[in-house]
Order: structure tokens, then C-alpha cells, then sequence
């Protein structure tokens, strides 16, 4: 089976003064490939564009991506969707939302 989930969380400011680049680890915890799939990001009430796995992910594979979005606010929440349109056939769907406190604390 496939399992998808979220790793390690980076966050920097910018491009914009009210932007933030944040990069986020996608990984494959199941025994077998993920075929392509999107990753959605909410912040501050706010759905952003979805980034895509086009490739997919091999079993144990992981790969980075990178969201250009609005700054969260300190003490806020940011909201990952794995596999926002159900692409991925996993043994657990109910941990494809992952929610992450806003790194920025002013």
C-alpha cells in the first residue's frame, strides 16, 4: 500500500515583503509507488495553487516542494492536503490533511 506523508517544513520571507517561501518534504511511507498526485496549501483563510508530484513517488522516495504564498501569521495555522484530488489509493486517507504552526514568530 501507499502512504503518503508530510516531513519537514522550511519557511523563508520573501519574494514580497508579504510572501513566504515555504518548502515542504512529501514522502512515500508505503511499500509500493505513488503515481502523480497535488499538494494543496491554506493560509490565513486562503487556498493557494497546488503544487504536483508529476512523477509520482516511488516507494521510500521523497521530494520537496515549493509553495510562494502569503506570510502566515505568528501563532496561525498552515493547512497541507496530500493528494487533494484523490489521486492516490493509500491504506490511511484520513492523515492527507496536515496541519503545521506558522514558523514566523514576528
Amino acid at each position: 500500500m501507499r502512504a503518503l506523508r508530510a516531513g519537514d517544513l522550511d519557511a523563508a520571507r520573501g519574494p514580497q515583503p508579504d510572501q513566504a517561501t515555504y518548502q515542504l518534504v512529501v514522502l512515500n511511507g508505503g511499500r509500493t509507488a505513488a503515481g502523480p498526485f497535488d499538494v494543496g496549501l491554506h493560509v490565513d483563510g486562503a487556498d493557494q495553487p497546488a503544487q504536483r508530484v508529476t512523477a509520482g513517488l516511488a516507494a521510500g522516495a521523497e521530494q520537496t516542494l515549493t509553495f510562494v504564498a502569503p506570510r502566515c501569521a505568528p501563532g496561525t495555522t498552515l493547512r497541507f492536503t496530500l493528494d487533494t484530488r484523490g489521486e492516490v489509493d493509500e491504506s490511511a486517507e484520513a492523515d492527507d490533511v496536515v496541519d503545521r504552526p506558522c514558523p514566523f514568530t514576528a
